[in-house]
């Protein structure tokens, strides 16, 4: 039995398989994985060859469209491959890509591709629930999972645990489960993303409605190459437990061991996992994502760029201009980031050769106990990219403090400069004074820092 993805388990299953040909050998139960870490550690969503085929491209209005298929992986002994639309301007270059993932009873949305792309994004749409794909002709290929079937043919399968024909592994496991064959799925649509020409591979994002909701947290809980995330009417975790205040009301009933599927399907278990920001949209009558459980699932995420938006009286839809909105801030916010980091490391040099003379190491020593201060303050987001912020500080700490207050008034987005004096980050304690701010306007980031008449005044400043 050959997978696409590395798991050791499925190696011990094949070798099960074989054992099970020994007249008088019996099966003793497998051991499954038991937490979501257990269940993905071993998995590598960029081993396998896509093996892309493209089944019709065209130009329209100024984007290049495909009509495509690519491999998702081998389950008990036949590929899979999914279907999907793709598509980017014709003239763009270092886009940020989005992986679009359908609701139930749906199909790749070849308008989500057109919508994203005409604003500047390389977008794919992926057929992962087998319909009909928009527009096909007699013999074009679609979605094909071989020996499983993780789509709504097989409803069970979205709850179950147990073994059977349309399972992976021949014990209670996980890895029966529609949800983890999708999400190695929506993991491959990363992959095909990042191995475009024109897509900027550290600017991924992924969104979804109803069970491209859930698929959305999946992705984003299990992939960290995922940059910003927003989940609609799903995803929200909680589904095995009662509410205290709703005892009559039931809740989801897994195929199989509770604590098992709770500890390695259930949302709230992915949720600590998740590093993007994340906005969650919903509506308040919603009969899919609950708010009460939307809420507590947030609450997980271990960062504070997590959003809600819940779209009063209505019921299983919102308001789409607050999820462009979200996806444009926070694509360019990375940009940025990049950007001002580099800045920021330039400047840092321009400061050693001109100010670390001689006569003044031994003072320069004394005074660069101060640590440098990178601040990102958004109208409603405050995330600053935490292994590339500790980073700089680490390889900054001996020169002069400085803070690089992100303009993003180019974007609308309103700046604010108010966090002056003793502050704590990262277990670093930093004193920021007000002659310390300069600021990076998004033209000059690249040039490296500032215009020349602050760098000037500061220099002055710290002469004096």
């Amino acid at each position: 039995m050959r997978f696409s993805v590395t798991n050791k388990g499925y190696g011990r299953a094949g070798a099960l398989s074989f054992l099970l040909l020994i007249p008088g050998f019996v099966l003793a139960q497998g051991t499954p994985p038991r937490s979501v870490q257990a269940l993905w550690e071993d998995v590598d969503p960029a081993r396998d060859p896509l093996d892309i085929r493209v089944v019709r491209q065209w130009e329209e209005d100024g984007l290049v469209l495909h009509y495509l298929t690519f491999h998702v992986g081998t389950f008990k002994g036949r590929p899979a491959r999914l279907a999907a639309f793709y598509g980017y301007p014709r003239k763009g270059e270092k886009l940020p890509g989005l992986l679009h993932l359908h609701g139930g009873g749906q199909r790749a949305f070849l308008h989500e591709v057109r919508y994203y792309a005409r604003r500047g994004y390389a977008c794919i749409s992926i057929n992962w629930g087998g319909r009909e794909m928009e527009g096909a002709m007699a013999g074009d290929p679609n979605t094909d999972w071989g020996a499983v079937d993780p789509t709504q043919k097989n409803v069970p399968g979205y709850s179950n645990l147990l073994p059977g024909e349309k399972y992976l592994d021949k014990f209670e496991s996980p890895r029966n489960n529609n949800w983890y064959l999708l999400t190695i799925a929506g993991r491959r649509g990363l992959t095909f993303l990042e191995r475009q020409a024109v897509v900027d591979r550290e600017r991924l994002g992924v969104y979804g409605h109803s069970m491209g909701g859930n698929l959305a947290v999946y992705v984003a809980g299990t992939d960290d190459r995922v940059k910003v995330a927003a989940p609609s009417v799903g995803g929200q975790g909680f589904r095995t437990i009662n509410w205290e205040l709703l005892p009559g009301q039931r809740r989801k009933v897994p195929r199989g061991d509770m604590k098992l599927y709770r500890e390695t399907l259930g949302f709230q278990s992915y949720a600590p996992r998740i590093r993007a920001p994340l906005l969650w949209l919903s509506s308040t009558n919603d009969f899919h994502g609950i708010m009460d459980d939307t809420y507590r699932t947030g609450a997980l995420i271990p960062h504070g760029a997590v959003r809600y938006a819940f779209a009063p009286h209505l019921n299983h839809r919102f308001t789409p201009e607050i999820l462009e909105s979200f996806l444009t801030l926070q694509m360019r916010m990375h940009e940025e980031i990049t950007l001002l980091l580099n800045a920021f490391t330039e400047y840092a040099k321009q400061h050693r050769r001109r100010h670390l003379s001689r006569k003044k190491r031994k003072e320069e020593k004394k005074r660069n106990k101060k640590l440098a201060w990178i601040e990102f303050v958004y109208n409603y987001v405050l995330e600053c990219d935490g292994l590339e912020v500790s980073a700089a500080l680490e390889r900054t700490k001996r020169t002069a403090p400085l803070a690089i207050v992100l303009n993003t008034n180019a974007f609308g987005v309103t700046r604010t400069r108010d966090m002056v004096g003793e502050v704590e980050f990262k277990n670093l304690s930093i004193k920021l004074e007000e002659e310390d701010v300069i600021t990076v306007l998004h033209a000059s980031a690249t040039g490296g820092g500032g215009s020349n008449q602050q760098q000037q005044q500061q220099q002055q400043q710290q002469q004096q």
